[in-house]
């Protein structure tokens, strides 16, 4: 379901709501996120067929898209924040230093440790590629909250922003909520259903987001086409 409702999403943003950087990474940021949940649900096919060897593998490629999904998602933060050149490189330049040195930890260190249930299998990152992750994850995470507090205590004078992007912020609000127990792994069973949920949660908070106007102006378009 976050495949197909991210997916969704970056597709409708491209052809429909593109108004410049701040939308094109954020479907950038579901684009990637699609093929990364695209991935999970192969893992967890292959879990359940009891091929466990594919499993393990898919867990690093689905690593790789945590990877690079992460900087989109930066992107888009940073731009919502400032439009000032030199620090959108400086956090650009950061997050990807930091995001290359945790694939590569992934990499070399591999998988440490393993929380088996029926509802699937996951896989824990050594100590050292987590904290190398932490950083960027950590500027998308208290960007999104901060502007998430901005627009609730300066909504007067932020009140011309476009709604999608205060919803955006608040979907990457629940998936970085999410997401910081899925890299370590620690959920299983009834935890690990809910935190899943959480991520299509976030995923449904961005489609309507940038649909809902769309919706409405066709509805429109019909009526003032039947009135003729």
């Amino acid at each position: 379901m976050v495949t197909a409702i991210g997916g969704i999403t970056a597709r409708h943003i491209i052809y429909h709501r593109d108004r410049g950087d701040v939308d094109r990474s954020f479907a950038l940021f579901w684009l990637l996120a699609s093929a990364l949940w695209f991935f999970s649900g192969l893992r967890l096919i292959f879990y359940s067929f009891g091929w466990h060897a594919l499993d393990r593998a898919f867990f690093f490629v689905v690593q790789f898209f945590v990877m690079i999904h992460i900087l989109p998602g930066t992107l888009h933060t940073a731009l919502k924040l400032s439009s000032n050149r030199r620090f959108l490189i400086m956090i650009m330049s950061f997050s990807t230093l930091s995001t290359a040195v945790f694939g590569f930890f992934i990499l070399y260190d591999g998988i440490v440790g393993s929380n088996i249930s029926d509802w699937g299998s996951e896989y824990s990152i050594s100590d050292r590629a987590f904290w190398f992750f932490l950083p960027p994850f950590a500027l998308v995470a208290f960007g999104n909250f901060f502007d998430l507090l901005r627009k609730i205590f300066f909504w007067r004078i932020l009140k011309s922003q476009p709604l999608e992007h205060t919803l955006a912020t608040v979907a990457f609000c629940i998936y970085l909520l999410a997401g910081i127990f899925d890299l370590k792994g620690y959920l299983a069973g009834w935890g690990l259903l809910i935190e899943r949920a959480s991520y299509m949660l976030a995923a449904l908070i961005s489609y309507v987001g940038y649909t809902w106007r769309n919706e409405a102006i066709f509805m429109e378009n019909d009526l003032e086409r039947k009135d003729r």
